[in-house]
């Protein structure tokens, strides 16, 4: 399968609000590959990097900044980001998404705890739950691989 046939993902979340249900979804996509490809899985890369209070600190900056570099660079390669949305504050999910949508990519909203304006843009589907999200990333495989001719 080409690449022009896979659909690569970014997931946006904030883990206080919904870790399992991001490591849930992005275990389904690692598992459907080669039609679906991670982008990052920065879930992983948090949960086993050290805390600030075990390094400098301008060690946990310069970590932070390599982190906010890496996430875009992932949002800017990918066909179609997932977002988890959260019930709290997360301002790093919606750089993601304000990014995502600039470059023209596809979102899919996960569950969103109201409907913020950029919600209503033509690139954003909004689902209630993962299996909805999952669905839908079919339909764009499908309608990618359609666009191809194959």
């Amino acid at each position: 399968m080409s690449d022009l046939h896979r659909l690569n993902v970014y997931v946006a979340g904030n883990p206080l609000c919904s870790r399992d249900e991001i490591r849930s979804f992005m275990d389904y996509v690692i598992d459907n590959s080669p039609w679906l490809y991670l982008e990052t899985d920065w879930l992983d890369e948090l949960e086993n990097s050290p805390k600030r209070e075990e390094m400098p600190l301008e060690a946990y900056y310069n970590a932070r900044i390599m982190t906010a570099h890496e996430d875009l660079r992932a949002v800017a390669e990918c066909n179609v980001m997932v977002l988890f949305d959260a019930p709290i504050q997360s301002w790093g999910i919606y750089v993601e998404l304000g990014a995502a949508l600039a470059a023209g990519k596809k979102v899919i909203v996960v569950n969103p705890s109201y409907l913020q304006v950029f919600y209503y843009h033509a690139n954003v589907i909004v689902v209630e739950n993962a299996g909805q999200a999952k669905d839908r990333l079919a339909d764009l495989h499908a309608i990618e691989t359609f666009a191809a001719g194959d």
